[in-house]
């Protein structure tokens, strides 16, 4: 029967060997209970505990700062943060007005624009217009 591979934090090919009188290590992965609010006391004693941090996609920058703040008030040796993947960032999309002609579009800047004598304006850009050539 084949042994199931640790889950560990080295690189492939090393192995990872416990040492007597060695800091623990703790991770603190997405999956921890920890995302889901702050516990007082913490579950387990980390004095001078090493701590990574391994946040899921969906935490903030400040939930993630949030609680290494508070681990790192816990007594730890050193608390280290992951990079993580972003969740996705969803664009609201905005409605497609038609393709106009420039034509058209000048002529509409023009009759909305906040000007004394807009009928002078509209004529005036039509003129410009038909020197242009559209």
């Amino acid at each position: 029967m084949a042994r199931k591979p640790k889950d560990s934090r080295t690189e492939p090919g090393f192995r990872s060997v416990p040492v007597e009188g060695a800091r623990k290590l703790v991770t603190i992965g997405p999956e921890h209970k920890a995302w889901g609010g702050m516990t007082v006391p913490w579950p387990e004693d980390l004095t001078g505990a090493i701590v990574w941090i391994s946040p899921p996609e969906s935490a903030t920058d400040e939930q993630v700062a949030n609680l290494a703040a508070h681990v790192g008030g816990l007594d730890v040796a050193a608390v280290k943060v992951e990079k993580r993947r972003r969740g996705k960032v969803v664009v609201e999309t905005k409605e497609k007005r038609p393709k106009l002609k420039a034509r058209a579009v000048v002529i509409e800047l023009a009759s909305t624009a906040n000007v004394s004598d807009r009928p002078a304006l509209v004529g005036f850009c039509e003129k410009v217009m038909a020197r242009c050539g559209l």
